[in-house]
C-alpha cells in the first residue's frame, strides 16, 4: 500500500497511477499515461470496473478512487 500511496502523490492521474503499479513508473512515463500493454490496460479496466460496481462515481478517476476494492 506504501508504494501504491507514494505513486497516487507522484503521478498525474490516479488512472495512471494503477497503470504504474502494474507496468512500472517507467512505462507511464515513457507512454505519457497508461501504456500500450494489455496486460496494464485490462488491470486498469478491471479497478475501475470493481470501483463503479462499488458505487464510486467516476471510477478510477472519481474523488473516491483510492477506497479498497476487494
Amino acid at each position: 500500500m506504501l508504494y501504491l500511496k507514494l505513486l497516487l502523490t507522484s503521478c498525474d492521474s490516479t488512472s495512471s497511477a494503477f497503470a504504474a503499479y502494474n507496468a512500472g513508473p517507467t512505462a507511464v512515463n515513457a507512454a505519457g499515461g497508461i501504456p500500450n500493454i494489455k496486460e496494464t490496460q485490462d488491470y486498469v479496466k478491471k479497478i475501475n470496473a470493481c470501483l463503479e460496481k462499488k458505487g464510486v462515481k467516476g471510477g478510477v478517476e472519481g474523488p473516491n478512487a483510492t477506497i479498497c476494492c476487494q
